[in-house]
């Protein structure tokens, strides 16, 4: 089933617009105030720790920030997160981490070219820069926010593309402070996760349930390497946890978070599947084909069901913005479920207040969140992106406040 745009938006690069492509990234979000899928892991912390700049967004248009794709992962998920204690920066290893989460685990290694696994890596805490040079490949570790940390994230980074200077393994060793208890569970051998985009796949393991904070790796790598393996210990005791890459990779990322009380992280926080059951393909209304009018857009897709709009700006920038809230011309706001997302900076934003999803009003085009997130003039040629209601959000995603106009938007409905 392909979705048909017209021709103003059909450069896009978004996987061909195939409605399960171009939507992946989208119905993904959607599911945020259940459940947390692979893709939200994988889209949202790759998009921090594979970008081109190798650096923390620090507030100018192009990058990325570890504390916005922190800021789209809904409460009640950040809710079940342990807080890991006593890591100091300079060390290899988490010596207990609280509550007997570790007995002197999470030593990370690497391997590079032909070379068996080297040195362990040391907790560099390079939260903001380029992975500095390191023994025996670049890298930079993270514990986010602080030594006290919900996040660790790894990145390493090989010197060239070259085999022979590329990372061809990532391990993890080390013993949990389950001492046999509890269980665990991650990816089969060769069944990694892959991402929306599919730029990136990713194996897991997880250990849980044994009343110590459960232990959850993710390891993201280039879906490129269609052959890599995966291994880890049986026992939950073990933290040894290996990924060997079949195609030398350039960039790896090693995520760790912890668990509550032994929290289990349910399956469907790493696995793919969140599929809308009816995706929007019918064009309801297009800015070029019936003319530059919020009246004309209320017309045409005011109760037609769930909605998808896309919009394109002057600067470049490409946006999309879901709602499962018919639009009525209502002259306030709707109740539902609604997100956005730059195609762009490839990001889902989910809403943070239920009352403040859409703002419905036959002088305002498709408008998003109060105050508002993405408000659209009643020409339908302009507006502003202003940070409220959309976690992380705001005008990093139009590329700026207001300083751009309207080339093409499109929105599609459920109904006809």
């Amino acid at each position: 089933m392909t979705l048909s745009t017209h021709q103003d938006l059909s450069a896009w690069d978004v996987s061909a617009i195939t409605t399960y492509n171009m939507y992946r990234m989208f119905y993904y979000a959607a599911s945020f105030s259940q459940k947390l899928c692979s893709d939200v892991w994988i889209n949202t912390w790759s998009r921090v720790y594979y970008s081109h700049r190798q650096q923390v967004f620090s507030g100018t248009s192009g990058g990325n920030d570890i504390t916005t794709a922190w800021d789209a992962l809904p409460s009640s998920f950040r809710s079940n997160l342990y807080t890991v204690q006593g890591v100091a920066t300079g060390t290899t290893h988490i010596v207990d981490g609280g509550h007997d989460m570790y007995d002197y685990g999470n030593y990370m290694s690497v391997s590079i070219g032909d070379s068996d696994y080297g040195s362990y890596l040391t907790y560099n805490q390079q939260c903001g820069s380029a992975p500095i040079d390191g023994d025996p490949v670049p890298y930079s570790t993270c514990m986010y926010p602080h030594a006290s940390f919900t996040l660790m994230y790894t990145q390493v980074h090989a010197t060239s593309t070259a085999p022979s200077n590329s990372v061809t393994g990532f391990r993890t060793t080390g013993n949990n402070g389950a001492d046999g208890h509890g269980s665990k569970h991650g990816t089969g051998s060769t069944t990694p996760l892959t991402s929306a985009s599919g730029r990136f796949q990713a194996h897991y393991t997880k250990v849980y349930s044994a009343g110590d904070p459960s232990i959850n790796h993710l390891i993201v790598y280039s879906s490129s390497d269609q052959t890599a393996s995966h291994s880890y210990s049986a026992s939950t005791d073990s933290d040894v946890d290996t990924v060997t890459f079949g195609e030398p990779q350039h960039k790896v990322v090693y995520l760790l978070w912890a668990g509550t009380s032994g929290y289990n992280f349910p399956t469907s926080d790493f696995q793919s599947g969140c599929y809308p059951s009816e995706p929007p393909t019918n064009l309801c209304y297009s800015k070029s084909l019936h003319g530059a009018s919020s009246y004309t857009f209320h017309s045409r897709c005011d109760n037609k069901g769930a909605t998808l709009t896309l919009i394109q700006l002057s600067n470049g920038y490409k946006l999309a913005a879901y709602t499962s809230i018919p639009w009525t011309s209502r002259s306030g706001y709707g109740t539902g479920t609604s997100y956005i997302a730059s195609i762009t900076r490839n990001s889902c934003h989910q809403n943070r207040y239920s009352q403040y999803q859409i703002y419905d009003h036959n002088m305002y085009g498709p408008t998003f969140g109060g105050g508002h997130d993405i408000y659209i003039n009643s020409n339908m040629n302009g507006g502003y992106c202003n940070y409220h209601s959309y976690y992380g959000a705001g005008s990093i995603i139009c590329g700026s406040y207001s300083s751009w106009s309207i080339t093409a938007l499109e929105v599609y409905s459920t109904e006809a």
